[in-house]
């Protein structure tokens, strides 16, 4: 299935509950393909360089700022945000991530609301810790934290298309 396959599969699940974690996982295999296609990756090439490089392509920057600029008003909603509270969530609070083969333990945080490669490096995060078992959908946090990523991810890539 191809990028574009996948995101408007994304985007037809309607927000909430259990299919909150099943539009940040299709538009993360979307968004997956799309680095894979662009840029060039090797296996040597850790995955978060190629997330922040999305992140820096002028027209995820555009789609980022427009978002923003047109965000809803505050749902209050921590498990449904507008995008720009998705957004704050990630620089205020950020992402904690896990890695077992060395048992670092870190946060990632974006450093502003227009940090898109910050923003899309803890949404990459999540997406680690959620595919490696460090996160689940249990969890009032970590359901939050999908919520964002599902607000976020799918609504800038929708913007932007592979070269």
């Amino acid at each position: 299935m191809a990028y574009s396959d996948h995101l408007a599969r994304a985007l037809a699940k309607p927000f909430g509950g259990d299919d909150t974690y099943e539009i940040l996982r299709l538009a993360f295999t979307a968004f997956n393909s799309l680095y894979r296609l662009e840029l060039a990756w090797s296996a040597s090439d850790p995955e978060v360089k190629l997330v922040r490089q999305i992140g820096g392509r002028s027209d995820a920057q555009t789609a980022h700022s427009g978002l923003l600029t047109n965000s809803h008003a505050p749902t209050g909603d921590a498990e449904n945000p507008s995008y720009r509270e998705a957004v704050e969530l990630l620089v205020n609070e950020g992402v904690m991530y896990h890695r077992k083969h060395d048992g670092l333990e870190k946060w990632s945080k974006a450093a502003n609301d227009n940090d898109l490669p910050g923003i899309l490096e803890c949404l990459y995060r999540i997406r680690c810790n959620l595919f490696h078992g460090e996160k689940s959908c249990r969890l009032v946090a970590d359901r939050i934290r999908v919520a964002s990523g599902a607000r976020i991810l799918p609504n800038v890539l929708v913007q932007i298309r592979p070269a």
